[in-house]
């Protein structure tokens, strides 16, 4: 069985190789973070120059097949899902399996409103965009209150 694993992150990709090794996995890591290659049960690396070359780099290495493909950190996520592939190319290489999923992604917001679709208790929440508009917000939720930029 074959995973690719992508990221920035290091810190967050550190983890996912050696317990996909331990599954039985052989593992491909694409990070423009060169402290990524000295993680230990990688078999192949892809070094890239830029983030801004990830998206390309996974999209073309994916082709190989993959079994798992693995996004390791917010700004991934962000960045294929915001990318100019095909729906269809991003539902392959992020975390989810329709186009509904995708608005969930990096979003606190989506992911409360696809919570609240399905019946998922999740606390009450109101979006404001001016600070005006914080205090009627307050009023109707009740308190505590976290309020979030």
């Amino acid at each position: 069985m074959k995973a690719l694993v992508y990221g920035v992150d290091a810190n967050l990709i550190a983890a996912i190789p050696p317990l996909l090794s331990r599954a039985g996995f052989t593992v491909d890591v694409i990070s423009s973070n060169e402290r990524v290659q000295r993680i230990n049960a990688i078999d192949h690396f892809i070094k890239v120059d830029s983030i801004d070359e990830l998206v390309s780099k996974v999209r073309h290495h994916a082709q190989q097949g993959f079994d798992l493909i693995v996004a390791c950190d917010d700004l991934s996520l962000r960045l294929v899902r915001d990318s100019a592939l095909s729906v269809e190319e991003k539902i392959t290489l992020l975390p989810v399996t329709n186009p509904a999923g995708l608005r969930h992604l990096c979003s606190k917001i989506g992911l409360a409103v696809c919570l609240q679709e399905h019946g998922v208790p999740s606390p009450e929440f109101s979006v404001v965009t001016h600070a005006r508009d914080m205090q009627r917000a307050a009023e109707t939720l009740g308190f505590p209150l976290l309020g979030k930029v």
